[in-house]
């Protein structure tokens, strides 16, 4: 359970102070992008203060700075070293500002000890002005002695959990006040997510807007990360337990979802929405075929450096000849010109589409920088101001870069913009989620190239890691993570180190089954349509823009694989990834295949507590060598809206094949054994959502091994994916009640 909203509105600031007991020195700024006042400080080594556009506030809250009395030696953690630093919650002018008592808010601090020990606090939550006491963690003496403390109506402490024992590893503390509305509520204080204590504080106010962090031993407090920001909203997950599961295409033109032949392509695919790629209303205006479905659409984008509306560092000249308008006459977006106002366009075309009833999502944005998040802000608040609180609304992200991570800071030239150092894509995904604060976010990494080797390198050492990255982060704040699927490249004379080449159906299959084993919550095709002269989307025009089938195999693979995933999604939305296993396979001379850049080994400790799996093993059936190709390993449990009698504790997993013969004969197909000792549980069998059909096989019949040990053999073909349960008696599997 995770509680850190995304949301932390535009035009946040901090300011931090180094401090003595006695004495304030002068503050320099730092901002994190938001209106209301927030906190995010996050330390990376050897790093100075970044030089922004204002002086000492640092580019759009990326928090790279080495002051005073910190030492920055461990990664990103820094270390008091006597003293004390105060950190408190501002505006964008500098106004110091406390958290709304009508509103909930979260505190999180990731902290750990590591020499010796003084009778003192390590770190206090408080309010500025009144300096009053709310939150604490003591050292108790004794050694490793701790407590959590709340403020009392006698300015002093009283004792909320004590005789912790912290350990010498970081731990994270969480603190979720509940508002009643009053000005009053209630506080959850929770350690690495276990719930430990629940209370009030004695002299009756939550207005937090300041975190000291206390130097009590010289070097030996470490702080990885402090935030502060809004609670966690269900609204996203529970927009997605009650949907459809989301697999649309990009589609850009109107003409490409016409009838051929008296049937419509894109309905025909089985797609359950469309994703509407921003250049041409008609799309939805017009076309009759598709208009059963619901849709997203992305709105232009207003950030890039080189087209930004609001970022004063880039020229007129460039910005207007990039942006959108809505032509009322032509029904298409035009371009603006410098004559109107440069606000205008984005806005005006939101308002447009979210009118249209069969809206129900909006793509904010794609493929960003980070310097540039804040103004995303700016749009998802006039959204949500506007009447359309209930529409979802999700960023793409840049894939995890194949070169210098600086990449997606900035764009290197076109407006200035700092490049802070040890900038990275995990702290590039947590700036997004916490200036920008999307109900989901999503990537696009399309890894099949035309040489085998690039696929295999971009697989290795970048697909898995974005998945990995984009995973962790969406799990943190507990908001549903969507990514972009391959259907589009060369077929014919494809041999360029860095083209693409069109997927198989076992490539489209494992690309998709992948990102489902990781916990995706929706799937977008890219692409459906041709764009811009390119000739490599699924539908293409002839000379007369009449549409046809570019690659009918592709096609075909196409919607089989949505059925496919549709059919999947309806227990998967309902389910939360807890762990993702890397079954490594070996080669046709036996040497073991490399483990995947940020990928866990499944030989790791147990992924799933109670999933009784002791082994797992595949091997290809088409190959005389006992080639074994390479699995996922997936577990699950069902999400907290969905707890109760009938789902409780309940263990799914998802085992899915990855192997993908390079000559691609015959469906790259495994087969897989898995064994299992359950112990005194006395389950016997399995159950298994038909991915083709959607509905449940019952039992899966185990083979017996003696005693509560049993094994099943089954075949995969290339990327296909199975969904499991044990089958307890009086539960049900989720989604197919």
């Amino acid at each position: 359970m995770k509680y850190l909203t995304g949301s932390v509105p535009r035009y946040l600031i901090l300011t931090l102070l180094i401090v003595s007991n006695t004495a304030f020195g002068n503050p320099p700024l730092v901002t994190s992008g938001g209106e209301e006042p927030g906190l995010l400080v996050l330390f990376q080594k050897n790093a100075e203060t970044e030089k922004g556009r204002n002086g000492n506030i640092t580019s759009f809250g990326i928090l790279t700075f080495k002051q005073g009395s910190w030492d920055f030696t461990d990664g990103r953690a820094g270390s008091t070293t006597g003293g004390a630093l105060r950190y408190r919650t501002t505006d964008f002018n500098g106004n110091y500002l406390a958290r709304d008592e009508n509103k909930n808010w979260v505190v999180q601090i990731k902290y750990k000890h590591t020499g010796p020990y003084n009778n003192d606090g390590a770190w206090y939550i408080k309010n500025w002005s009144s300096d009053l006491k709310m939150i604490s963690l003591q050292n108790d003496g004794g050694g490793d002695n701790w407590s959590i403390r709340a403020g009392n109506a006698s300015d002093g402490w009283d004792t909320i959990v004590n005789r912790i024992a912290l350990g010498t590893d970081y731990n994270t503390f969480t603190f979720v006040f509940n508002a009643d509305g009053a000005g009053l509520g209630t506080v959850d204080a929770y350690i690495n997510d276990n719930l430990v204590g629940n209370f009030t504080l004695g002299h009756g106010h939550y207005n937090v807007d300041h975190i000291q962090l206390q130097g009590i031993g010289a070097g030996t407090d470490w702080f990885d990360f402090v935030k502060i920001g809004d609670k966690q909203s269900r609204f996203a997950q529970q927009w997605i337990q009650q949907h459809d599961f989301t697999v649309q295409a990009l589609v850009t033109l109107y003409y490409t979802l016409q009838n051929i032949a008296g049937r419509n392509p894109y309905r025909d695919a089985g797609f359950s929405s469309l994703l509407i790629w921003e250049n041409d209303v008609s799309i939805f205006s017009k076309n009759e075929d598709t208009s059963q479905l619901t849709w997203h659409f992305k709105v232009p984008d207003n950030d890039s450096c080189s087209i930004n509306l609001l970022n004063p560092d880039c020229h007129d000249s460039v910005i207007h000849d990039h942006q959108w308008k809505f032509d009322q006459v032509t029904q298409k977006f035009l371009t603006y010109d410098h004559e109107i106002n440069s606000t205008a366009p984005y806005k005006g075309i939101a308002l447009h589409l979210t009118d249209e009833p069969a809206t129900v999502g909006c793509a904010s944005g794609d493929e960003g920088m980070a310097e540039n998040f804040e103004f995303k802000v700016e749009f998802q608040n006039w959204l949500r101001s506007n009447g359309y609180p209930n529409k979802f609304i999700w960023g793409n992200l840049k894939a995890y870069p194949e070169h210098s991570e600086q990449e997606i800071y900035a764009n290197p030239i076109g407006c200035a913009g700092n490049h802070p150092t040890n900038y990275n894509y995990e702290q590039y995904v947590e700036d997004y989620l916490h200036i920008v604060g999307p109900d989901a976010i999503s990537f696009d990494k399309y890894p099949f190239a035309c040489l085998e080797s690039e696929t295999q390198n971009n697989l290795w050492k970048f697909y898995f890691k974005n998945m990995e990255v984009v995973r962790g982060k969406a799990l943190e704040r507990d908001i549903p993570y969507f990514a972009f699927v391959q259907t589009h490249g060369q077929n014919i004379g494809c041999t360029a180190k860095e083209a693409v080449r069109k997927p198989t159906e076992w490539d489209l299959r494992m690309n998709t089954n992948a990102l489902l084993a990781y916990g995706f919550k929706g799937i977008n095709y890219f692409r459906w349509s041709e764009e811009r002269g390119q000739r490599d989307a699924l539908i293409h025009l002839d000379i007369n823009k009449d549409p046809f089938i570019s690659d009918q195999a592709l096609y075909n693979a196409v919607q089989k694989v949505t059925q496919e995933t549709k059919n999947l999604g309806k227990s998967l939305k309902h389910l939360r990834s807890v762990a993702v296993r890397y079954v490594r396979g070996k080669n046709s001379v036996g040497t073991t295949n490399p483990l995947p850049k940020g990928t866990t080994a499944v030989n790791s400790p147990e992924p799933c507590t109670g999933s009784y799996l002791t082994s797992i093993r595949a091997v290809v059936t088409h190959r005389t060598s006992r080639e074994e190709g390479d699995l996922l390993l997936a577990c699950f449990t069902p999400d907290e809206e969905y707890d109760g009698t009938t789902h409780e504790g309940n263990i799914y997993f998802m085992i899915v094949n990855l192997y993908r013969a390079t000559d691609f004969t015959p469906q790259a197909k495994q087969d897989v054994t898995l064994k299992f000792d359950f112990g005194s549980s006395g389950i016997t069998a399995l159950q298994r959502l038909n991915q083709n059909t959607g509905t449940l096989v019952n039992e899966v019949q185990l083979v017996p091994d003696g005693g509560s040990r049993y094994h099943i053999t089954f075949d995969l073909v290339g990327g296909e994916g199975y969904l499991f349960k044990y089958k307890i008696p009086g539960e049900s599997f989720i989604g197919l009640e």
